[in-house]
């Protein structure tokens, strides 16, 4: 299975470009400075709960890959890019690039080979498809952000 690790900022440019070129500003790639950002720059932001979130998070359900992913707007029949942070990215400040068909194998395989983890955790995930110009995030909380 193919992947690619970006930088950060590489990241941060690709936000830059969906967002329109906005004002540079300092931000980590968290949902909650991502969500600010797209507040102050005025942008229409959509959010709803994920149904069970807090029974994930105590152990007494689990998600599927499919699950989660089919609550957020990431497109996954294209071969264009989208770029996944997770907590674990901030180690080596890299996120990772694979094809929106290919996410689902990415999450289900090459994630756990590389982290001894699912990718589907009660943590934070960005999803960022550059060619849709959409910002999928969810938030440790159980809340799906999106622009």
């Amino acid at each position: 299975m193919e992947f690619e690790l970006i930088s950060f900022e590489d990241t941060k440019s690709l936000i830059h470009e969906i967002l329109d070129d906005i004002p540079p500003k300092d931000y980590n790639l968290t949902p909650n400075e991502i969500f600010f950002l797209l507040e102050e720059a005025g942008k229409i932001i959509e959010s709803k709960r994920i149904p069970y979130w807090e029974d994930f998070e105590t152990g007494n359900k689990d998600f599927s890959t499919e699950e989660i992913l089919a609550q957020i707007k990431i497109n996954l029949e294209t071969e264009e890019a989208v770029i996944i942070i997770s907590d674990e990215c901030f180690k080596e400040q890299k996120a990772y690039k694979v094809s929106g068909e290919k996410l689902v194998e990415f999450a289900e395989t090459m994630y756990p080979s590389l982290h001894d983890m699912d990718l589907i955790q009660p943590l934070d995930l960005i999803f960022i498809q550059p060619s849709d110009k959409t910002i999928s995030m969810i938030h440790h909380e159980g809340l799906i952000i999106e622009y």
